[in-house]
């Protein structure tokens, strides 16, 4: 079943102790959040039940423009990587991998050309000439040294298993011909940004129409015999 957490179902003294049958108490949850999380700043629930003890930090949301060949490094060779190495040939980004593996998928992009591939383990200064860095590995410890190396660097860097370490995160994105929709938790529950970004395309997918609002059309253009004030 789902774990409870330790403020609702705790070890046996003080409010919220688990019965003495053994019983483990579900979690109460008020609007989605844990009561046991409240007076606790930017605690959010993991998926499954489990809390981020990660603070939520302040974000300052920007579109990046102007990257088609721009240099980004993505150290790691995994799903992770995969997925943003996918967001940055969108904007038709300069790639380089770093990793002595790669998945199917970013093998095939490195054999046909779309990808550089560097094939061994990150070492530091393979983010020299950069403008992105992203830390993708499944190594703790490499990771951190990539944050490190783009911290000193002045690089914009993203680090999948600790954001906190890094100067940004992904949202999770939704494009739709001209617009561009980002979902963002701060980078303390992807999964939960990804179902917003669902359910806000599908909304706009059933909401859909043809017809121009009077916001589209703009303002109407003066007739010329009308009066001119000012």
């Amino acid at each position: 079943g789902r774990a409870a957490c330790p403020g609702c179902a705790g070890g046996g003294r003080g409010r919220g102790a688990a019965p003495a049958t053994g019983l483990v108490r579900q979690p109460r949850r008020r609007g989605g959040v844990c009561h046991a999380a409240r007076g606790r700043p930017g605690a959010v629930l993991r998926r499954g039940g489990g809390m981020s003890s990660r603070p939520a930090q302040p974000v300052y949301p920007i579109c990046l423009t102007n990257l088609a060949g721009a240099p980004a490094v993505v150290i790691g060779g995994g799903a992770v990587a995969a997925r943003k190495v996918a967001g940055l040939l969108a904007v038709q980004a300069a790639v380089t991998i770093v990793s002595p593996a790669l998945t199917p998928e970013l093998a095939l992009l490195a054999a046909i050309g779309r990808v550089c591939w560097i094939n061994r383990p990150y070492v530091p200064g393979d983010l020299a000439g950069a403008r992105l860095a992203f830390a993708a590995t499944d190594v703790r410890g490499v990771n951190a040294q990539v944050a490190g190396e783009a911290a000193q660097r002045g690089l914009l860097c993203n680090v999948a298993d600790a954001p906190e370490e890094g100067s940004f995160h992904l949202p999770a994105v939704h494009r739709q011909a001209e617009l561009v929709i980002a979902v963002s938790t701060g980078g303390t529950a992807p999964g939960r940004a990804r179902q917003w970004r669902d359910r806000i395309a599908a909304w706009l997918a059933a909401t859909a129409t043809d017809e121009p609002t009077k916001e589209d059309r703009g303002p109407r253009p003066r007739s010329s015999n009308q009066r001119r004030t000012g």
